[in-house]
């Protein structure tokens, strides 16, 4: 560990230490962590943002390729028969991605609500009953349940840039097909709480991440 460096909370030092650079000076836009949403219900989405998997840097490639190998045989326990390679590389307007392998995954039969325009496929890692497979390695493993989950996992709905950390809503969705709010954790809710609620877990685990105490009434 490089001296200044905090302990790395999840299995990606590196990228810890990029974050923490990129969002020293991120506003928190308190604001938006007022829009409701109801708590995660895997019985009722059925893992749905996890449909297009996920994108990656290369150090979480590594180490999710190498999870796959070394602990196949729990991941076969939990019902995952991982492909490989468990991290694909596809070209997109972007350029060239590294992505999470998808697998075929009905929703539209699984998911009363599923969006129409979301595919029938799901990440290499969402068993089928829609538990994240790295998340229950994890907890086996006695670490943090998001220790191996690539952090865009775990963060959602949230969004982060070096300018502010905050809660897109369907009139700033910046995802083609609205996937912030289109997915049930992401959509707003009449009935439900205040995001800053909801979401304090995720909230409490970046700050923790990025050293600051992100719920704090200065952000």
């Amino acid at each position: 560990m490089l001296p200044g460096d905090e302990p790395p909370k999840t299995a990606f030092p590196a990228t810890e230490r990029a974050l923490r650079a990129a969002l020293a000076g991120a506003e928190l836009d308190a604001a938006s962590f007022e829009r409701r949403l109801t708590p995660c219900d895997l019985a009722r989405c059925g893992g749905t943002c996890c449909h297009d998997g996920v994108h990656v840097n290369p150090e979480v490639a590594l180490v999710l390729e190498n999870l796959a190998r070394r602990e196949g045989e729990f991941f076969r326990a939990v019902g995952l028969n991982l492909p490989d390679p468990v991290v694909v590389e596809e070209e997109t307007e972007e350029g060239r991605v590294r992505r999470t392998a998808l697998r075929p995954r009905p929703f539209h039969a699984l998911v009363e609500d599923y969006p129409p325009h979301f595919a029938d496929t799901a990440c290499a890692f969402l068993t089928e009953d829609a538990l994240c497979g790295l998340q229950l390695l994890a907890e086996a493993r006695g670490k943090h349940p998001w220790h191996y989950k690539p952090m865009a996992c775990w963060l959602h709905p949230i969004s982060i840039s070096p300018e502010r950390i905050e809660l897109h809503d369907e009139g700033s969705d910046p995802y083609r097909g609205g996937f912030t709010t289109q997915t049930h954790c992401g959509r707003t809710a009449a009935c439900g709480r205040p995001a800053r609620e909801v979401l304090r877990a995720e909230l409490e685990f970046l700050g923790e991440v990025l050293g600051r105490d992100l719920l704090a009434p200065d952000g």
